[in-house]
This record gives structure tokens, sequence and C-alpha cells, in this order.
């Protein structure tokens, strides 16, 4: 597959001696939105955290782009070094810190200039709908407004890939439907590519995307 941003072959990951995920092959065109279906420790978000870094491969590689970063159980890129972004379940904000403050201290931590950040963190409000929010809390916020939130910060270094575990299963039917929106558009807009974990597979088609699913640590379906 030409035009690749994700090439994984022969991967696997073992926990306390047991295989967990693989061995597993998959390849992901740079710009392109896949869902992974699969239930419930069926080695998903497995496969994220090992892309990611956060979790180490027994053996196999893991190239983005033109960059080995995981080959043979030895991790050759750290993860902040990965281009990558992340969206969890939770949204995980910091509860003291505003809006404003958690954009501010991401794209500060990304090496965003100072003069340039302000005007950032304006264009990410209103990338996912939440202009003049930047002084709110967590705590004053809905579950789908503490969602898109993170998916600014998630977005806010301009990662080539964003990495996304379930994370509209804790929302509602009407939250899940307009996050998805937003998805959809962001992605049009910004042409990062994505990996995006679900059980559910009305969303992935709601989000207009290839989809395989992982049974057992194995990918059951070509990836192309």
């Amino acid at each position: 597959m030409t035009g690749c941003l994700i090439e994984i072959h022969d991967l696997e990951v073992s926990i306390d001696g047991k295989l967990i995920l693989g061995p597993l092959d998959l390849e992901v065109k740079a710009t392109e939105y896949v869902c992974l279906l699969g239930h419930s420790g069926s080695g998903k978000s497995t496969l994220l955290r090992t892309i990611a870094g956060l979790q180490k491969a027994t053996s196999g590689s893991i190239k983005l782009g033109s960059e080995v970063v995981s080959e043979s159980g030895r991790e050759r890129v750290a993860p902040e070094q990965r281009g990558i972004g992340m969206l969890f379940q939770e949204g995980a904000l910091w509860p003291h810190m505003s809006v404003e403050k958690t954009l501010l201290f991401t794209l500060g931590a990304s090496g965003v200039p100072k003069a340039e950040r302000a005007g950032r963190v304006t264009e990410l409000l209103s990338a996912v709908h939440l202009p003049g929010f930047e002084k709110r809390k967590p705590a004053t916020l809905s579950g789908g407004e503490c969602q898109r939130v993170a998916l600014a910060r998630a977005l806010a270094p301009k990662p080539r890939l964003l990495l996304l575990d379930e994370p509209l299963g804790p929302l509602d039917t009407a939250m899940r439907e307009e996050l998805c929106q937003s998805l959809s558009e962001l992605h049009e807009q910004l042409g990062f590519t994505a990996l995006h974990v679900t059980h559910d597979p009305s969303e992935a088609e709601r989000l207009g995307a290839r989809s395989l699913r992982i049974e057992n640590g194995r990918l059951l379906e070509p990836n192309a």
C-alpha cells in the first residue's frame, strides 16, 4: 500500500508471558479514518497503546510515516516524539484548570511559540464548536463538552495521527451524534489520520470510516 502513515508488521504484545495481541499486520493510508471494532478485551486498546508507545511490543515493527518507532521489542522513538494525539473514553481534563489554561499548557508543552498560543486556543475552540468557553472549568461542562475540550487538546499539537479509544462511550445518543459529526468535519478540514476504537458498528458507519475487526488479538478482516 502506497502513501501509508501506519505500517505494522508481525506485531506481537505479550504481558506476563501471555500473548494478548498478534501476530498482526496493519496498514493505514495517510489521512485515512479507520475504525477498529471488537468486544471488550479483544486487543483494540492494546493496539492503540502500543502504537502510541505506552505499551511495549514484544516483537514485530511499527512504522509511522518514514520512521520506524518500534522494532523487535525495542522502542526506537519516545511516545512524546511520535506526533500522536490521543482521545480516551474519559476526557481526563485537569479539574483545576480552565479550558483556556488546559489548551495553553498543551500548546506550550508542544513547543508552540507563546505569541501564537492565544490565537490557536481561539481556533481550536471554534473548530470543536465551543467558542467562548475559555474560562470554564470541567465541573461546569457537560459530558459532551468535556469530550470536545479533550478533542481540542488532542488536536492542539497538530498531530499526524489521532488515536481515539472509545471516545463516544460515556455519552448519550444525542451527544454521540454531535461528536461524530464534529469528528467527521474536523477530519475533512484538517486531514489527520485516525485510528478509532469502538464496539459499535453504527458508529463506524456514521463516521464513514473503513472498518476492521479484532478478535482475540487478531485482525479478522483484510486491511485493504
